[in-house]
């Protein structure tokens, strides 16, 4: 399973590379929808054979890797001199909003798993 999470990562830091600098896919021949493609039947994978408990840990631990891989690929491809043709970028206040709200999410799961386990003892 974790080689398919791997090929999502690969997938989608590849559009966001295509976004900030969109001469780059073209130059190595890689379609754009292949690698969408590619991104929806991994998560059709994902979601079929994926084991439900273990999701629920895995799930808390995504959320936040994928928040803040986000904001680093965010800033990574902006000092290199790319520039978002889609309009993603640090000044976006969409930006912003989605990653506290993701932030807020986290942190709402983190509360919960500490009642949890107080509770437990």
């Amino acid at each position: 399973m974790r080689w398919l999470v791997s090929v999502l990562m690969v997938g989608f830091t590849l559009l966001m590379i295509q976004d900030f600098f969109p001469a780059t896919l073209l130059a190595i021949k890689i379609p754009q929808g292949i690698i969408i493609g590619t991104i929806l039947v991994i998560f059709i994978c994902i979601s079929f054979f994926s084991d439900k408990e273990k999701e629920k840990e895995r799930g808390f631990k995504w959320n936040i890797f994928t928040s803040f891989y986000v904001i680093f690929l965010i800033v990574l491809l902006s000092l290199l001199g790319g520039q978002s043709t889609s309009g993603i970028s640090l000044d976006s206040p969409i930006v912003w909003a989605l990653f506290f709200i993701s932030v807020f999410k986290i942190y709402e799961e983190f509360k919960r798993r500490q009642s949890k386990k107080s509770q437990e003892i």
